[in-house]
Parts: structure tokens; sequence; C-alpha cells
């Protein structure tokens, strides 16, 4: 049962990913065993060496069995040159190192946006003295949260629901020149939701 002219070598795939997830045949065997299968050491020397086939069942299991996720990792075992997993996880740091850059400039931006919006408001006389320092110190309140979770290496989970540009409710005595409470500059809370 020979794969030569295969596109992939599945028997070399398994014996690479067992290998470098540090796994004696030994120890792949006994954790087969402990799913119900009937393997031993053949049996695994025959995949290794494409003597025998692997089916879909036995794929999945053998990657959950060297710590893998098989519902990520099985193209693993089916591509011609399959990096290694230091590349494949080198990889992985870039991609999230590239992630949190992005996430982190992506703060900035949103911080100084923030406080560009407030300085505008300021300006053109759109909010009131009271209404500035409640946007200032709902704004600090974030910051100083996002700042905790990022030194304390926990996520937050109130982060997926909070919006940088969530204003507080305008104060009670936010009012035009008239006496009457002016928030027609700022759109309604659940339209800047949606944004």
């Amino acid at each position: 049962m020979s794969n030569q002219n295969s596109t992939f070598d599945v028997g070399k795939n398994v014996a690479k990913l067992r290998e470098e997830c540090g796994y004696s045949l030994e120890q792949v065997v006994s954790a087969m065993k402990d799913l119900g299968y009937n393997w031993n050491r053949t049996t695994l020397f025959n995949i290794e060496h494409n003597l025998r086939r692997l089916q879909f069942h036995e794929a999945y299991d053998l990657l959950t069995c060297l710590k893998l996720d098989p519902m990520k990792d099985l193209v693993l075992l089916c591509q011609k040159d399959n990096p290694s997993l230091s590349v494949l996880a080198d990889s992985k740091r870039t991609e999230y190192a590239r992630k949190l850059i992005k996430a982190w400039n992506e703060y900035v931006k949103a911080s100084e946006m923030y406080e560009e919006t407030i300085r505008y408001d300021k300006e053109h006389q759109y909010i009131t003295p009271e209404w500035e320092k409640l946007s200032r110190d709902y704004f600090d309140m974030l910051d100083e949260e996002f700042r905790k979770s990022v030194n304390s290496a926990q996520a937050d989970a109130r982060w997926g629901e909070t919006y940088l540009h969530d204003f507080p409710i305008p104060p009670a005595s936010a009012h035009d020149g008239d006496g009457h409470n002016d928030t027609s500059s700022m759109p309604p809370q659940d339209e800047l939701k949606d944004q």
C-alpha cells in the first residue's frame, strides 16, 4: 500500500508530528489503546511507513493523543511539505505580536480621537464644563481598567461590551444659554453603539 504517487506522505507526517511532540511509539500506542484502539508498535510503524492506511477517525484521535487540536491540525497530516512545529509556533507568535501591535495602535488612536472630540465640542461650545468633566472622568475610568487588565495579563470580560465612544449620560445641569438641556449635538446612545 505504498503512497509513492501521492501528493503527500501521511505516514511521514505522522512520524514527524509524533517526534516533534516528543512521543515514542510505545507512548502513542498506549494512548490509542486508552481510547479503545487495538494498536501495537507494528500498527503505528506500518502507518508511519505507509504500509497501513490511517483512517479518518484514527487520525482525529491520534492528533488528540499528540496533544494537538484535531479540528485545526488535521491538515498537518495531509500536506506535502509540513513545516516543523517550531516554525508553526514562531509563525503564530508573529501573528499574535502583529495583532497586539494593531490592538495597541487602535487603542492609542481611539484615545486621541476621544480627546479630540472633547476638545472640538468644547471649542464650539457644544458641551458644558460639567459634560466635559464627565467625559474625561469616563475615559480615565476606561483607561485605568484597560491598563489594569493589561498589567494583570487577565482578560476583562467587560471590554467586549465597552465602546470608547460611549459617552456618559449628560448631567442634568448641562443646558444651553436659555436654561434648556441641550444634547442635540450628541447622537443617541444606541446610535453610537451601532457605529
